[in-house]
């Protein structure tokens, strides 16, 4: 039976979405949003989260590596006769205050607060991920107060660590932690398993339940450290010029590795491409003298399973070709994977869309499906994972939140199913 059915039948479609309420939602996405949660500082929202979902009477389960850093999940039960459906949301913002080598004002505004403005939501909190959070929130409280009891399980999870920290050179401990101590600890640890995952992340309402793996490297490049008035320009010993070239080639080769790699599946369009993303040599309080290593950091995406060796193995040309002295290191590496039979999950969200937009929902872009989302951990642990919400970027209409947050309820009302035996979420 599709959402349409719902509608038509005596199932609790309209009890449910009319459980939804803008103003309620809104609320929650800004208060989320308006907490400062930026990677390895979560708790504060986590906290939030788990107090909102207690208040609200859902079984509540707080799950972390550190206390500064939990996960929290939120427990619909069923009657235990069918499917369970976790959704999937991180608490973590990807900017921090600290970040001045990235951003030029990373204490602005819209890093660290959430509004809304004639309609439009506004927040980097917001649109990453406590809006589609929020969305799941709501849904998962439409469900619990519609009256009726589920055959199978909602959960709801808010995890740390989703936007891609990784520890390396003397950049370790638990606050550079990121992919191992969220959406994976929590299901390793927490007791929290299902037959499908739902992962609430912008996609501007496209679909993908494949993602990219990723493999990082880091690059030293090797020369001589000579006071300014004796350099030589042509014996090339500057390392900082001589990485300058090597960025470049690297440039260069990542376009061609990209070229040729876009791929279909029948999950979404994987487009693995490179990044050349920071790059250290030298002392600034010291440029008299140069420096005898330079450091390059690079992000490569990859097909799901390929092996991480073959974009190692072309670098490591890359830089023999040069004649230049360096190395090549990978300190990351994390596959990618598509989802294995996730035809129950997709059917459902499909249906759920048509049924609130009129249309079917069309695949998500490239892009969305060359991330490394949580989708992955899922796919990887056998829980048949979608990646699927609202519009990624700011501003982002407060409308398109309530359409996810129906879209969300729907797709559980669907996946779930009813228990015949009962009417109340209370008996």
């Amino acid at each position: 039976m599709n959402c349409g059915d719902f509608m038509r039948s005596d199932l609790p479609a309209r009890d449910v979405l009319a459980g939804i309420h803008e103003g309620e939602l809104l609320k929650l996405i800004l208060d989320l949003g308006n907490i400062e949660s930026p990677y390895g500082f979560e708790r504060n929202a986590a906290e939030f989260v788990a107090t909102w979902l207690s208040d609200n009477g859902f079984k509540v389960k707080t799950v972390g590596m550190s206390p500064e850093r939990p996960n929290v999940a939120g427990i619909l039960r069923g009657r235990g006769t069918g499917k369970t459906l976790i959704f999937n949301g991180h608490l973590d913002t990807a900017v921090s205050p600290h970040d001045t080598r990235i951003h030029r004002n990373p204490s602005a505004p819209f890093y660290r607060s959430a509004w809304c403005e004639d309609g439009q939501l506004f927040g980097e909190g917001v649109q990453n991920d406590k809006g589609p959070l929020a969305c799941t929130l709501i849904a998962a409280k439409a469900l619990k107060e519609s009256g009726v009891r589920l055959a199978g399980d909602v959960v709801v999870t808010a995890v740390v660590g989703e936007t891609g920290l990784e520890p390396v050179d003397e950049f370790q401990g638990p606050s550079f932690l990121g992919k191992d101590i969220g959406t994976r600890y929590l299901l390793t640890h927490g007791g929290i398993w299902g037959d499908y995952a739902l992962i609430a992340e912008g996609t501007d309402f496209g679909l993908a339940w494949v993602e990219a793996g990723k493999a990082f490297f880091k690059i030293t490049v090797y020369g001589e450290s000579t006071y300014t008035p004796w350099l030589d320009r042509g014996l090339g010993h500057n390392t900082v010029v001589n990485a300058a070239r090597v960025i470049q080639a690297i440039d260069r080769w990542a376009e061609e590795f990209s070229v040729n790699r876009k791929n279909e599946y029948g999950g979404g369009t994987v487009f693995p491409k490179v990044q050349v993303s920071a790059v250290r040599g030298g002392t600034p309080y010291y440029v008299t003298k140069g420096c005898e290593f330079c450091e390059i950091y690079v992000d490569v995406r990859l097909l799901p399973g390929e092996d991480p060796r073959i974009p190692w193995r072309e670098l490591e040309a890359v830089l023999d070709g040069m004649g230049v002295r360096g190395e090549v290191d990978m300190f990351l590496h994390r596959r990618g994977y598509e989802a294995h039979d996730p035809h129950g999950l997709v059917e459902a969200l499909s249906s759920s869309h048509e049924t609130v937009f009129g249309e079917k929902p069309r695949m998500a872009t490239p892009p969305f499906s060359s991330m490394w989302r949580d989708t992955n951990v899922f796919n990887e642990m056998g829980i048949p994972a979608v990646t699927y919400g609202p519009k990624r970027r700011c501003p982002i209409p407060v409308s398109d939140m309530v359409m996810a947050t129906k879209v969300y309820a729907l797709t559980a009302l669907m996946v779930c199913g009813l228990d015949r035996n009962s009417t109340s979420l209370h008996t």
